[in-house]
């Protein structure tokens, strides 16, 4: 009997073993490669969404109108007329340099000019009388009109002594004092009209006839909160040669206020709204003959050739590759293969 209760616990021992191995153990995975285990990934499905094209640039704030004040000639500087930084008024003295000896040189050629018109008016009646040759006549009046041509080269020599702003704006810093003797092309100071600034940029040559006058762009300055508005006004009718891009300038429709010219601008163009499809830059995958992405298709994974597009901060454009309703896989790249 004991012998008959020992193999009675056995069997039900081993029935207990077999029913544990059989459903309550885990599956044992394959092995090889038809047997590895699935990926997991993340994905988007793929849809046509609003979509602006926007070309981002940098460039250079300018002042309205702006020139280097240089002399025309030499002389020596006997009076300033202008405050560095203060707003001055178009024709306002900004410099007035030394000019006694051309004044002496004025008021004796005057003098000579008008004895020579004395002379002309007492012989012009010996003349018709034929009191004196014509010819001597003549040589009277080619001295008058000597003289007068003489006058009118001092004249133009005084002006050039007394310096005067081409325009209304801001005066800057001075380059001479008073008392200097500065030479022809010598830098004495700036004047600059601030308002509106103006904003110089390039593009590069693909652009050509995509941006035209009228057309409103976006730029941020730095150290300066928010960003401004310009409508471009002009673009360079050539093509650098070297850069192979192309100038264009936009005036700043927005407030000026702590902008000064020579200030480096970031600008973005806006060129043309559209619809098209959007991927997440990240599951755009380079390789050796353009670029790719994944496509999760009945649970497998399967690369698909793109032809790209504009590339923003996060997206890039698809124009060819891919259809609406694609799902791509957007994270888990490096696991992935066909």
């Amino acid at each position: 009997m004991r012998a008959k209760g020992l193999i009675w616990i056995g069997s039900i021992i081993a029935v207990l073993f077999l029913v544990r191995y059989l459903f309550l153990s885990p599956p044992v995975p394959p092995t090889g490669p038809a047997g590895q285990q699935p990926t997991p990934v993340e994905v988007i499905v793929v849809a046509e969404s609003d979509f602006t094209e926007e070309v981002s640039s940098t460039g250079t704030m300018l002042a309205q109108e702006e020139v280097t004040i240089k002399s025309e000639m030499t002389g020596r500087i006997v009076e300033i007329g202008f405050r560095e930084g203060a707003a001055v008024s178009k024709g306002q003295l900004l410099v007035r340099l030394f000019s006694d000896d051309l004044k002496a040189q004025l008021k004796k050629t005057r003098a000579s000019l008008k004895l020579a018109e004395e002379r002309i008016s007492r012989n012009q009646k010996l003349v018709d009388m034929q009191g004196i040759s014509r010819e001597e006549f003549d040589r009277m009046l080619n001295e008058a009109e000597l003289l007068r041509a003489e006058e009118e080269i001092i004249l133009a020599q005084l002006s050039k002594t007394e310096i005067r702003a081409p325009f209304s704006g801001v005066a800057g810093l001075r380059e001479v004092s008073e008392g200097a003797i500065v030479q022809p092309q010598q830098s004495i100071t700036t004047v600059q009209r601030l308002e509106p600034l103006k904003l110089e940029f390039t593009l590069p040559e693909q652009y050509s006839g995509r941006i035209n006058a009228g057309d409103s762009l976006v730029f941020t300055v730095a150290g300066k909160s928010g960003s401004r508005k310009a409508v471009v006004y002009a673009t360079d009718p050539l093509v650098s040669q070297t850069s192979r891009s192309m100038r264009i300038r936009a005036t700043c429709i927005s407030s000026s206020d702590g902008l000064l010219p020579g200030a480096f601008a970031k600008i973005s163009v806006p060129l043309k709204h559209t619809r098209s499809l959007l991927v997440p830059a990240e599951s755009v995958v380079p390789v050796l003959k353009g670029k790719q992405v994944f496509v999760v298709r009945n649970g497998a994974a399967d690369t698909v050739s793109i032809l790209t597009g504009v590339r923003t901060a996060r997206s890039i454009q698809v124009l060819s590759g891919l259809s609406t309703g694609d799902s791509v896989v957007t994270a888990g790249l490096l696991q992935l293969r066909p």
